[in-house]
């Protein structure tokens, strides 16, 4: 079997762990869990450079929700997280490019409803994308030819989404006619679906069972996170059981 390198980075409560995989089977899951972040408040939606050198990821350390990022070094080792682009509002839902370069986000620092934002990673100054008044979500990247697009969700107060897309260094928004279909899935045993696919790049399901037996699903209970084939008939089971598990990330 080909021998391929994934990363999954999920949050539970206040904790970052990266677990890596070199051989992926439907045996055997990703394994050797490592601890990246463990602080009384809360850290999660992490995401890392292509060569899983570096993360970032949301922290409420200073009451309120900042950008930080930070290096993963050797031998089970973390640089101290930095900032990034500092500001009064709420920042959230980064997403590092492919090729590592940019840092797409959704930031409330010019618009109470969240615009989508870029930088060049890791220290370039923030760049405003949407200005719409309204609410700009799940930012991601996409491969156009042999540039990346930035593409983002466009909410209206109708619930009316549109799919929005910007060009690297352009940065101006135009309505992105293609967009490929996410998986709906429907678990073959009984669970409860957390969370589904924001986007095919990220098929990752989160999934309760009753684990406390009390015959509801609820926070109580532990998660699993699986991935999904896009028929939705093949489910495989990626992490154990894990109490407050979210954010289930893939890179590399």
């Amino acid at each position: 079997m080909k021998t391929q390198l994934h990363r999954l980075l999920v949050a539970v409560p206040a904790v970052i762990l990266l677990a890596v995989a070199h051989t992926v089977t439907a045996k055997n899951p990703l394994s050797n869990l490592r601890l990246i972040t463990s602080v009384p408040e809360d850290d999660y939606s992490p995401t890392l450079t292509h060569d899983g050198a570096r993360v970032v990821l949301v922290c409420e350390r200073t009451g309120d929700k900042q950008l930080f990022s930070a290096a993963l070094l050797p031998r089970g080792a973390v640089a101290a997280p930095q900032m990034l682009a500092p500001n009064p509002g709420d920042d959230h839902s980064p997403e590092i490019s492919p090729d590592s370069k940019w840092l797409a986000w959704v930031s409330t620092r010019e618009d109470a409803f969240g615009d989508v934002w870029v930088m060049g990673y890791p220290d370039h100054s923030p760049i405003q994308v949407s200005r719409r008044g309204q609410r700009d979500s799940n930012p991601r990247w996409r491969q156009d030819g042999s540039r990346w697009l930035l593409v983002y969700d466009a909410l209206e107060p109708d619930g009316t989404r549109t799919v929005m897309a910007a060009k690297v260094g352009d940065w101006k928004p135009y309505e992105y006619g293609v967009t490929n279909a996410v998986p709906d899935p429907s678990p073959p045993f009984n669970a409860h679906i957390v969370s589904q696919p924001t986007s095919p790049g990220q098929p990752w399901v989160l999934a309760a069972d009753d684990t406390d037996g009390d015959g509801r699903f609820d926070e109580r209970d532990k998660r699993t996170a699986w991935t999904v084939s896009e028929d939705g008939r093949t489910w495989r089971q990626i992490t154990p059981p894990l109490a407050g598990l979210n954010s289930p990330r893939l890179a590399g």
